[in-house]
Formats: structure tokens, C-alpha cells, sequence
């Protein structure tokens, strides 16, 4: 995720906080598969190989930050399959998150 034209003083950083929206989450949290795929979900990550985001919750995940000075920042948010219950099954694996960035 990405942000730019921001307006960020010279010498305090921008925190900005993400909020995940699924359109289709599990009791676990995870973003549940609406292929073909039997007992696979999708479970988004605060970072490559990081810490999971429970969607359920609807809280802000940190990651993004403008430095001072600076008018843009990105930040990887990542997303691995997970088997909630039972043994996973070969097919396609279709999900959708939607996302919010907030900022003072």
C-alpha cells in the first residue's frame, strides 16, 4: 500500500494506520475462500513472513509511515493460505479485502 502528496512536517514523522475490511471472514479471522479449493482460507500478514491480522476485530495495523520531511511511504502487507479445518484440496482460491488508511 502506498500514499503520496502527503504534507508531513520537517521533523516529526507520519504514522498512518491501516484497517482491513473482509468481505467474506471466517470465526478465525482469515478471508474465506469462495473457489474451488476446499479448507484453504487466506490470512493476511503486518508484514512478509510477519505477524497475522486478525480480521474479525477490525483494528488499525500499523506499517505505513511518512518520514519527516518526506511526502510518500509505502509499506508490504503480505497474505499466505491457511488450512483452518481438515486437509486442503487443490483448486482455485478466490477472496477479497478491502482497506481503509487513516492519518492525523
Amino acid at each position: 500500500i502506498s500514499v503520496s502528496g502527503c504534507t508531513v512536517n520537517a521533523t516529526q514523522a507520519l504514522p498512518i494506520k491501516t484497517v482491513f475490511l473482509g468481505n467474506n471472514v471466517t470465526t478465525a479471522g482469515n478471508l474465506g475462500n469462495t473457489g474451488t479449493a476446499t479448507n484453504v482460507a487466506l490470512q493476511l500478514l503486518d508484514s512478509v513472513g510477519g505477524t497475522e491480522i486478525n480480521l474479525t476485530a477490525g483494528s488499525a495495523v500499523d506499517g505505513l509511515n511518512v518520514a519527516a520531511g518526506a511526502d510518500s511511504a509505502s509499506h508490504d502487507f503480505a497474505v499466505q493460505y491457511i488450512s483452518e479445518t481438515g486437509s486442503a484440496t487443490a483448486g482455485r482460491v478466490i477472496s477479497s479485502v478491502q482497506y481503509a488508511v487513516s492519518y492525523l
